[in-house]
Parts: structure tokens; C-alpha cells; sequence
């Protein structure tokens, strides 16, 4: 497909009929960009956002210096605690559904018929390739799918031609895994780390008002 530039948020999942969001400059649909979001930056709130932030880190780093570690700990640990409230009850409404998605997949063969390899280079100058399979099954309700295979794949190196039981949800066949076992351990692995980060806020804002 013809773009000026990069085509944006990677397309993951493809059958006939699917809607596919499209971000593009006014009056250059040339240069689109797929996204998965088409509102994400519509009130262009990015830049005013990240200069708060700047000038908070700012006025922490001015009152650590001048007041001493307290005020450090209670300027890291409010905002952070914060946050992850904010945050939280969408972290729990997530990861119930990840809980509960498993339970209402329905299940049907499919079959790996490609692996994408893809190099990269970290941040050291080494070099290391990724290996993506891709699946090709039909829905319950005749939709012939192509997807990129989630993590849980064993040897995805040598997957090609290999037959797999695909478990996707019914009312969008993208979201789809061939490990139910893993899906359920990733949305615990997120209840726990949501738990952590809140518990780590908490303690620093107490232990900054101890100290004053």
C-alpha cells in the first residue's frame, strides 16, 4: 500500500470485512497511518501534559534539595500513589476480563502457514531477530482469519506447517491465543503488579510524612 512513511500500529489480525482505524494529516490521505485507536492525540494534549510533568519534576528536585530526602519521598510517592488509583479500577476491570476471556473462547483448529522473522538492534549494538508465527483459521462463523500468534507457541522457529487449536473470542476473532493457560497467568501476573506499584506508593508517602 503507498504511504509517505511509516504505516503506524501493526495490523495484527486481517479478515474480509474488518475495520482497520486510519490517521491521516489533513489533505495528505496519502500518508496514512494505521492505528488502533482513531481518537488517540485528537485533543492534542501530549505536549501540555509532558511540560506539567517536566515542571513537576522541577519543583521536586528544587524542594528534595532544599528541604532534604522527606520531601523527596513525598514528592516520588503522592503522585505515583495517585496514579495508580486513577489507573486502577480500568487495571481491575481488565484484568477480570483476562480472567474471564478464557472461559468464553470458543476453540477451533487452525494451522501455522507462516513465520515472520524480524532483526532489530538493541540499545548495546547487538543484534537480535524476533520470530512472530502466523496462524490461518476459520471462525465458527466462516471468517477466515490471519493472524499473528501470540506468545505461547513452543519452538516457534520450526511452527511452520504445524497444527494448532486456536482459542479466540466470538465477537472479535483478534483477540485470540494458543495458551489459555498463559492468558490466565498474565492477568494474575497484572492483579499483582498493580497490587505492588499501589503498595510502593503508599510507602513512600508514608515514610516521607514519618520523617518530617
Amino acid at each position: 500500500m503507498t504511504n509517505d512513511g511509516d504505516h503506524g500500529d501493526t495490523v495484527t489480525a486481517a479478515w474480509v470485512g474488518r475495520e482497520i482505524g486510519v490517521r491521516y494529516p489533513p489533505g495528505r490521505p496519502h500518508a496514512f497511518r494505521f492505528t488502533d485507536d482513531p481518537d488517540e492525540n485528537r485533543r492534542g494534549l501530549a505536549r501540555p501534559n509532558l511540560a506539567v510533568l517536566l515542571a513537576y519534576v522541577g519543583v521536586v528536585v528544587v524542594v528534595s534539595v532544599d528541604r532534604g530526602r522527606p520531601w523527596a519521598l513525598l514528592g516520588a510517592g503522592v503522585p505515583w500513589t495517585v496514579l495508580i488509583l486513577c489507573h486502577l479500577p480500568g487495571n481491575i476491570r481488565g484484568t477480570r476480563r483476562g480472567l474471564a476471556r478464557p472461559a468464553a473462547m470458543a476453540a477451533v483448529p487452525g494451522r501455522v502457514v507462516a513465520v515472520l522473522k524480524r532483526a532489530g538492534t538493541d540499545g548495546d549494538g547487538n543484534t537480535f531477530t524476533t520470530l512472530v508465527p502466523v496462524v490461518a483459521f476459520t471462525t465458527r462463523e466462516d471468517t477466515a482469519v490471519l493472524a499473528c500468534c501470540p506468545t505461547g507457541l513452543p519452538d516457534p522457529g520450526d511452527a511452520r506447517g504445524r497444527d494448532v487449536t486456536v482459542h479466540y473470542a466470538p465477537d472479535d476473532p483478534a483477540v485470540l491465543t494458543v495458551d489459555p493457560a498463559a492468558q490466565l497467568r498474565a492477568a494474575r501476573l497484572d492483579f499483582v503488579l498493580n497490587a505492588v506499584a499501589l503498595a510502593l506508593g503508599t510507602c513512600l508517602v508514608v515514610a516521607g510524612a514519618l520523617a518530617l
